[in-house]
């Protein structure tokens, strides 16, 4: 059977005669699961314990210091009997170790280096030392060899072993020198890299949390245990790869979860869960406070201003003036106090207008706790694609591959950056808004070089019009040549704008007669915006022609075209 505790209620204990004297178990537990939010995540530790009959104590110790007291939940099963609950108790402990297993192992083997260098620079020391005492007997030697010399005493023999021997003395200290302080650069690199990496997780933690939990079984059996709480310093965000087939124009959606925690604890072989949920958000309401309305009479201010200035007071700004006011005003409310208080929120990461999703990730996670993001796969999209090359001649004569795809199915696609393979080549990277089943979007795929691109300004004209007003006029005319050069045919997208005025005054016209017919005109709600569409078989050419006039008083300066 299952039991379980919720919160701080107690289940009731009972004692049965006969029942085995109490015991306190410390038991060992492993993370086994962890749903991870957008900002936080939920851990489950594991644990088995044999128990005997009666009322006992179950201790998890060594859980993070920072895991959130309230959340901590028990469930339970056991093989035999009747098990049941007490009320969770948790106590902070500190210990002289750290808690991360990493960061304990990156803190010895810096140590331990540390230590090894002080040896070599001991032995260094050493070195130099015994260099230096050879050089002075060498001196030393030199001294003594003048006085024999002088005193025709000098026996060459002996001096030359000598010399020789301390030439041999040094060549081999400055030679063993050498070699330490080569072992000594390649240290300093091990610890430069041990620390660096230690830097990136160092947390200093040593205190930890130790759970207890009372049970009472009315039989001996195996007790299993999934203890359940809340961590900081964890998140997720979906990331995507789009591979595009040109050829076929299939569109392949995969999505990611880019996972990191630096919890304190590593997470090895753990189910894991992905949840878009958002705990703790919006727990607290926003208090709103009387709004009171101040009243301010400039006649009067001007009086005080002219007052203060009589009698030799420094005249105050009306800007202060008023301050004053205001501030005399709020004294009428001082009886009643109004506090605003701020409302701390936790943003969100992902913003899917409400809209919750979890996914489980199919095989066991090992995610390390240092910061390092670990990918895992969540799935694939099905998508209704089709590929069209883009043409914004006004702006680039280079051609753009672009997928319009429809997502397919009830699974939402989450917003996040995307990378976007063109026949398996890695083109860039784009991002992916929130999209539902139905929703469409388009992705653009690099440049297409099959697709020649020809535009030229025809006319390009500034002058006056009409013979009374007199009004001046500037008109424009462009083409633009587009040719497939591929093998099959594509649908082409030209793209042109054209000015808008925001005033009656000045008229924008588009002239039909040099302007090729079959245009959407505020394509996508954008004013000015004019797009042509066209299937373009292998090899033919299409001109799309674009003239328009602006109208204006003769004195008005235009610009913005």
């Amino acid at each position: 059977m299952r039991a379980a505790l919720y919160g701080i209620s107690l289940l009731a204990l009972t004692t049965a005669s006969g029942i085995a004297q109490a015991e306190t178990y410390e038991t060992d537990s492993k993370i086994s699961k962890a749903t991870l939010y957008t900002s936080q995540a939920r851990v489950t530790r594991s644990a088995s314990q044999a128990i005997e009959a009666g009322s006992h104590e179950v201790v998890l110790s060594g859980l993070p210091a920072s895991l959130d007291p309230s959340s901590l939940r028990i469930e339970g099963s056991a093989n035999a009997g009747t098990v049941s609950f007490g009320a969770i108790q948790n106590r902070l402990s500190s210990g002289r170790d750290l808690i991360s297993e990493r960061e304990k192992t990156l803190t010895e083997q810096l140590e331990t280096l540390q230590d090894q260098r002080s040896a070599l620079e001991i032995k260094n020391e050493a070195l130099r030392t015994k260099i230096s005492f050879f050089q002075n007997l060498g001196n030393k030697a030199i001294q003594a060899t003048d006085e024999e010399i002088s005193d025709f005493n000098l026996k060459p023999d002996q001096w030359v072993g000598s010399a020789d021997a301390l030439y041999e003395g040094i060549v081999n200290a400055r030679l063993e020198v050498l070699v330490v302080e080569k072992e000594m650069r390649e240290l300093d690199k091990s610890i430069s890299a041990v620390r660096n990496e230690l830097n990136t997780l160092r947390t200093g933690q040593k205190q930890t949390y130790e759970i207890t939990i009372p049970v009472t079984a009315s039989a001996a059996g195996t007790l299993n245990l999934e203890l359940g709480y809340q961590l900081p310093n964890a998140s997720w965000k979906p990331v995507y790869d789009a591979k595009l087939n040109s050829e076929t124009g299939e569109l392949s959606l995969i999505q990611y979860g880019d996972v990191k925690q630096r919890t304190g604890e590593d997470w090895d072989n753990v189910e894991l869960t992905l949840s878009t949920a958002q705990p703790y958000r919006g727990t607290t309401l926003p208090k709103l406070s009387t709004q009171w309305l101040n009243s301010y009479d400039p006649e009067a201010a001007q009086t005080r201003m002219m007052k203060s200035s009589r009698m030799g007071g420094v005249a105050a700004a009306p800007q202060a003036m008023m301050a004053m006011d205001m501030a005399e005003s709020d004294a009428n409310y001082a009886t009643e106090e109004i506090q605003m208080e701020r409302v701390a929120m936790n943003e969100a990461a992902i913003e899917t207008d409400g809209f919750v999703s979890e996914y489980v990730i199919s095989s066991p996670q090992t995610i390390a706790s240092d910061g390092s993001t670990t990918k895992v796969n969540i799935g694939t999209f099905d998508t209704a694609s089709t590929i069209e090359i883009h043409v914004k001649p006004q702006i680039t004569t280079e051609a753009f591959i672009v997928a319009s795809a429809t997502l397919e199915g009830d699974t939402p696609v989450l917003p996040g950056s995307v990378a976007l393979f063109r026949d398996n080549n890695f083109v860039g990277n784009g991002y992916l808004p929130l999209m539902r089943g139905g929703d469409d979007t388009e992705l653009a795929f690099g440049v297409d070089d099959q697709i020649k691109v020809e535009r030229n300004l025809l006319t390009d004209e500034t002058g006056d019009r009409g013979i009374v007003s007199q009004d001046q006029s500037i008109e424009r005319n462009y083409k633009t040549v587009i040719q497939n050069l591929h093998s099959t045919p594509y649908k082409v997208v030209v793209d042109e704008t054209i000015p808008v005025s925001r005033q009656e005054d000045v008229k924008v016209r588009i002239l039909d007669r040099n302007t090729t017919k079959g245009y959407t005109e505020s394509a996508e709600n954008i004013q000015g915006l004019l797009r042509w569409e066209n299937t373009l078989s292998p090899q033919q050419q299409w001109e799309v022609d674009l003239g328009w006039r602006i109208t204006a008083p003769k004195d008005l300066v235009i610009q913005g075209y």
